[in-house]
């Protein structure tokens, strides 16, 4: 059900496509214009009275919002790789955890053999030193 879920979500998941150049279309300009308030519009637009070509005139603080707004969606771009790349990196920081602590500990390792092999060592210890001072005190009398 997992796999249907995400096999599903990632089909409904629009992939965005930079568009490429479109052809030009019949009778438009050669190439961009400003036309300014009180000036007659460049000669080469002109032929015999009148525009010789299509274009649209595009107000200037559109044009500037639009060029803003594309600075805008180039940074949010770059902002949504890098926590793309954060949320990957996190991924494999829990999955190298993961691993880790589903490793398997040999016997001798685990807290509960530490402790028994530790309370082995005193009574060996403890073992080593009563069998000393038995020995000194059986083979020498008590005299050093």
């Amino acid at each position: 059900m997992i796999a249907f879920l995400l096999v599903g979500l990632s089909s409904a998941a629009p992939v965005l496509v930079k568009p490429s150049p479109l052809l030009p279309v019949p009778n438009e300009c050669a190439r961009s214009t400003v036309l300014i308030k009180g000036e007659k519009p460049p000669i080469d637009l002109i032929v015999d009275g009148v525009v010789s070509c299509d274009a649209v005139a595009e107000p200037t603080s559109s044009l500037a919002y639009l060029l803003a707004m594309e600075k805008y969606a180039d940074a949010a771009d770059k902002i949504h790789q890098l926590e793309i790349k954060k949320a990957n990196d996190e991924i494999e920081h829990y999955k190298n955890k993961l691993q880790s602590q589903n490793a398997i500990v040999p016997w001798y390792k685990t807290p509960k053999a530490q402790r028994w092999i530790g309370r082995f060592e005193i009574v060996a210890l403890v073992g080593v030193v009563s069998w000393t001072s038995w020995n000194i005190q059986n083979t020498t009398g008590g005299r050093k």
